[in-house]
């Protein structure tokens, strides 16, 4: 009777898990104490014991929205409070002026700051920078990359080792 107990529940946990989808919520405190919500837009979400109590693995045509922020990706890790890891095609997408994309995500929504790596270009209206390391500041709109890039605008190419841009005011 037992064996037949566990036979069926384990369709259903099945079933259950896979129905976890999107439209759910973490809590993000920032510095000044109010409380601003990742959203989870779209993906799988299931349970990862590994992990720890507090995170969360979301499989599939991952979305994250953040205070007017939307981040798209394969597969994350999302930790509870305030952060989050994502794999494989990576875009955050700032209103309509902003695109950013690479292979590994690392962001954290306390700071509002994004860590970018492998086959990044940041684009926005009138540029393109490309690097294979960049770290991008929400909250002020500054990307800044440290290990060599390329910007290229309609009148100008500049490459060099260090750099930051301004999207704000596109300098």
């Amino acid at each position: 009777a037992k064996a037949l107990y566990i036979f069926l529940l384990l369709p259903l946990l099945l079933v259950f898990n896979n129905e976890c989808k999107s439209q759910s919520s973490v809590n993000v405190k920032t510095g000044s104490g109010s409380v601003k919500k990742i959203q989870i837009k779209g993906g799988s979400l299931e349970h990862d014991a590994s992990l720890g109590i507090n995170a969360k693995r979301l499989l599939g045509n991952v979305i994250f929205e953040h205070e007017g922020v939307v981040m798209y990706c394969d597969s994350a890790y999302l930790y509870e409070g305030d952060s989050l890891d994502a794999f494989s095609n990576i875009r955050i997408q700032q209103a309509d002026t902003l695109n950013l994309y690479g292979d590994f995500l690392k962001y954290n929504g306390k700071t509002k700051k994004a860590l970018i790596k492998n086959h990044v270009r940041l684009q926005d209206k009138e540029m393109t920078l490309t690097t294979d390391f960049l770290t991008y500041d929400m909250k002020a709109g500054i990307a800044t990359y440290l290990n060599g890039g390329k910007i290229v605008s309609k009148d100008n190419t500049l490459t060099s080792k260090i750099g930051y841009y301004n999207s704000r005011s596109k300098e």
